[in-house]
C-alpha cells in the first residue's frame, strides 16, 4: 500500500439493505397494487454498516454464504441502493441516479464466472469493449487495451479467442477489461472461487501487482482464508453485520471468533492454535508458547524450531 497520500475513496455510513419491500401497514399484501408481496419485517441482508476505505489499501471481506458480501459489492458499484443509510464513491452519492456512470468509471467490478463478462470473439476486442462504450477516442483506447494486457501478462494473447484460454487467463483478461477503464477501485466478487489452483495464483499475483505497483485500491471478495492474508485489512461479516476488522494477524488470532462465524483460519494459524491447546493438557509442551498470529509456513517453522 502506498502511504504517501492517503485519502477516503468509499464513505459507508448506517447502511441498510433489504430485498424485501417494506410494507408501513402489515395489512397492506402488495406494493402500489402490484404482483410483488411487502412485508413489515424486512429482513436485512445488511445492516448497521458503517466502512471507511482508503485509496490505494487492499481490504479483503469474509464471510460465510448468506452474510451479504456480494450485497455489499453490488451496493458499492451502485447494482443495488441502499434501504437506508448513504454510500459514497470518491464523494459522489449513490443513491442519486445521475451519479450511476461516474461511480462506474470509479468502481470496476470482476465477478465470479469470467465467460459472464467476455463478450467478445478476439481477447483485444474485449478488453476495449468497455472504453469504446464509454465513448472513449480509438488512439487512447488502443494505449488502454496494450497497457491492461501487458499489466495482466496477457499480451502475447490479445489475438487470441477467449473461449480457448483457461479459466485463470480468462479471468486475467476480465480484469484487463476492467483496467482498460482506468478505474481508481476494483472490487473482485469471489473472482477465484471456479478457478484451479494455478488460476488463483495467476488472479492474485495479478492483482496484488495492481495494488503495490499501481496504486489500485482493491476489494477482494472471498472464501480462501489464505488470500486474506496478502490484505492491508480484512473485514467479516456475519449476520449482516461487521463483526471484525482488522489486520490479518488480528482476525486470524481470534480463532474461536472466527469458528463462531462458521469460518475457517488458514491452517498454519490453526496448527498454532492446536498446539497450545495441547499443552493444556501436555506437560512436555508447557514450556512452549506459540503464538496465535501466525499467518505464513515459514514463519510458524523457524518459531517451533527456534523453541523446540
Amino acid at each position: 500500500m502506498n502511504t504517501e497520500t492517503i485519502r477516503q475513496l468509499i464513505h459507508i455510513e448506517n447502511l441498510y439493505f433489504t430485498y424485501r419491500y417494506i410494507a408501513a401497514d402489515s395489512a397492506n399484501a402488495y406494493k402500489d397494487g402490484g404482483c410483488f408481496p411487502v412485508y413489515p419485517d424486512p429482513e436485512y441482508v445488511l445492516k448497521n454498516i458503517n466502512l471507511d476505505i482508503t485509496e490505494g489499501s487492499f481490504t479483503v471481506i469474509l464471510g460465510h454464504n448468506g452474510s451479504g458480501k456480494s450485497t455489499l459489492a453490488k451496493l458499492m458499484n451502485m447494482i443495488l441502493s441502499p434501504t437506508e443509510g448513504k454510500i459514497y464513491i470518491n464523494n459522489l452519492d449513490t443513491s442519486a441516479e445521475d451519479n450511476v456512470t461516474e461511480v462506474r468509471r470509479i468502481v470496476g467490478m470482476v465477478f465470479q464466472n469470467p465467460d459472464n463478462q467476455l463478450v467478445a470473439a478476439i481477447v483485444e476486442e474485449d478488453v476495449a469493449f468497455g472504453p469504446e462504450n464509454l465513448g472513449v477516442e480509438p488512439p487512447e483506447i488502443r494505449k488502454r487495451v496494450d497497457e491492461a494486457l501487458e499489466t495482466v501478462g496477457m499480451s502475447e494473447y490479445k489475438l487470441h479467442a477467449p473461449h480457448k484460454l483457461s479459466g485463470g487467463q480468462k479471468q486475467r483478461i476480465a480484469i484487463a477489461g476492467v483496467i482498460a477503464l482506468s478505474p481508481k477501485i476494483i472490487i473482485l466478487d469471489e473472482s477465484t472461487a471456479m478457478l484451479d489452483p494455478a488460476g488463483r495464483k495467476e488472479v492474485l499475483n495479478t492483482v496484488k501487482r495492481l495494488n503495490t505497483e499501481k496504486n489500485m485500491t482493491v476489494i477482494l471478495i472471498t472464501h480462501y482464508m489464505n488470500e486474506a492474508v496478502m490484505a492491508d485489512r480484512v473485514i467479516v461479516l456475519n449476520k449482516g453485520e461487521i463483526y471484525l476488522d482488522g489486520t490479518p494477524k488480528y482476525i486470524f488470532s481470534q480463532f474461536d471468533k472466527i469458528k463462531k462465524a462458521g469460518l475457517d483460519v488458514p491452517q498454519v494459524t490453526e496448527l498454532m492454535y492446536m498446539l497450545n491447546e495441547e499443552q493444556k493438557s501436555n506437560d512436555k509442551l508447557k514450556k512452549y508458547a506459540f503464538p496465535t498470529d501466525i499467518l505464513h509456513t515459514k514463519e510458524a517453522a523457524d518459531i517451533i524450531e527456534s523453541q523446540v
